[in-house]
């Protein structure tokens, strides 16, 4: 068998497994890159534990495969996002709460250094990846919109209510004197 009829038949293969990537980065609100060189086997599946309960994935592609996906989306991620060991999470919800998560494993071990994601299709740095680790989850968010649109309702309800119970004190004195 010659040399390009290798090629042709491996080809389909590694086309495969970049559009599977591509799907995946597609599908996702956010997806990060970590240099993992150095974190133990068992760190790395407590690390995927962790991100399990965020609903992000995550799994290593041959950095080449990476580059040919990021061009295929238009994407140009910039520095050494695919250069060495990387490892991609693909975050489906809460940006920020995957964030958070990935950054407290960051600062507990010392072998993970983020190289920087895509955010909506957009490049992001790591000082945006840790930006975004601090803002409130999408819950709290939701939490603090519907608190501010319910507390001038209170307050509505509240006022509306004030004279009908003044009323009621004045008549129950009224009753009082009569007996």
């Amino acid at each position: 068998m010659s040399e390009t009829a290798v090629k042709r038949h491996i080809l389909p293969e590694k086309q495969e497994i970049v559009s599977e990537l591509q799907d995946r980065m597609e599908d996702s609100v956010a997806t990060i890159f970590i240099n993992y060189r150095g974190l133990k086997v068992s760190q790395f599946g407590a690390l995927r534990s962790i991100l399990r309960e965020h609903n992000t994935q995550m799994k290593v592609y041959k950095n080449s495969f990476t580059r040919i996906a990021l061009q295929n989306l238009s994407v140009d991620l910039s520095g050494d996002a695919t250069e060495g060991p990387t490892a991609l999470f693909f975050i489906k919800d809460d940006a920020a709460t995957a964030s958070k998560a990935i950054v407290t494993f960051m600062k507990e071990n010392d072998a993970v250094v983020l190289k920087g994601g895509i955010l909506s299709r957009a490049p992001i740095s790591e000082a945006t990846i840790q930006e975004l680790a601090k803002l409130p989850s999408k819950d709290e968010l939701i939490a603090k919109v519907v608190g501010s649109f319910r507390a001038p309702i209170d307050q509505f309800v509240l006022n509306l209510s004030s004279p009908l119970r003044g009323l009621v004190y004045v008549l129950s004195a009224i009753k009082d004197q009569k007996e």
